[in-house]
Order: structure tokens, then sequence, then C-alpha cells
């Protein structure tokens, strides 16, 4: 079913001379599976990236059941870094920066945050914020204090739990750095 379609959607993206990326968030099943995984992004022609599936739902203190053991996770980080080495043109996308930060999860490991320097999230009530997992006070507003107020707004923040991989790569690419 699903991954019919998108390995489809995949295809289709390529021959259209779209640039396409498998993006995963790794699951208990997931960390099985990277060799598999990396060799079909190499075989569709596409990239891959990865990061943790994290242990509690999005915006919610539910756990996550799905969330693969640290590992896991690093095992399968592993076959990801050393394809990333041993392959020229491996679809391994995410820099190293990014895989070695990956490579401390669950565990604490502090990155400046290019939130609220270069992008932020925005809420359909308006809300601005660094991203999706920190809601940080003071609410800012882009509705009542306008976009650009709500976003400088914003308080310069490090954090020790980032671990969404596109994220990230922002993070060592245009985070302010001391």
């Amino acid at each position: 079913g699903a991954f019919r379609r998108a390995i489809a959607a995949l295809e289709q993206a390529r021959r259209s001379g779209i640039r396409a990326e498998i993006a995963m968030a790794l699951t208990s099943r997931g960390c099985q599976g990277m060799r598999t995984m990396v060799d079909l992004a190499s075989d569709l022609g596409v990239g891959i990236s990865i990061q943790p599936s994290l242990p509690n739902r999005l915006g919610s203190s539910r756990e996550n059941p799905a969330t693969c053991a640290p590992e896991d996770f690093r095992r399968a980080l592993r076959v990801v870094m050393r394809h990333k080495a041993l392959h020229p043109r491996s679809p391994v996308r995410s820099s190293w920066s990014t895989l070695r930060h990956l490579a401390s999860w669950p565990g604490d490991r502090r990155v400046r945050c290019a939130g609220g320097q270069v992008s932020c999230r925005v809420e359909p009530d308006g809300g601005v914020f660094h991203c999706g997992r920190v809601f940080a006070n003071p609410h800012m507003n882009a509705l009542s204090q306008g976009f650009l107020g709500a976003f400088l707004g914003l308080a310069e923040m490090s954090c020790t739990q980032c671990w969404c991989a596109p994220r990230l790569e922002m993070n060592f690419l245009y985070a302010p750095r001391p």
C-alpha cells in the first residue's frame, strides 16, 4: 500500500527532474532495515536522511511505542555513516556534523539554534516559535505583533535535545557562533 505509493512518488519525482529524498524517523522496525533503505535510496537515485523517532509523540507527553532503543538507533546510524564514508556517491545527505550529533541520542548534546535567527515555526493561531518542539515563552504572535515583531522577539537559544535532521542541518549551517 503506502510503501509502494511512496516509491512510485519518488520515481515520478526523479523522472520529472525533482530532487527527492527519503527522510526517515527511525522506529524500532526501521532501525533493523537501515542497510536495505540506504541501498533502496541508492537504487532509486534519491537521497536519504535519518533521525530518531522520539520517545514521546509530537505535541504530547504520551509515549511513542514505535521508538527504537538507543543501541539499535546507533547501530543503524553506524550503517549510514559507514556507507557515507565508503561510497563517494552515497545517497546519505546528512552532513557529518549532523551524523555525529545524532550519535549522542538520547543523551543531552547542546546545539545552537537557528530558530529565531533564520527560521521559525508559525502556528495557525499566529504563534511564532523556534521550532515544532520548543514552545518557549514569551509567546510571540504574528497576528497581534506583526510577523517581523514576533520573529525578532524570539530570543537566541541553545537546545540540548534537538534530533530533527533538517533542523540540525540548518543549525550547523546558520546558527550564530560565539
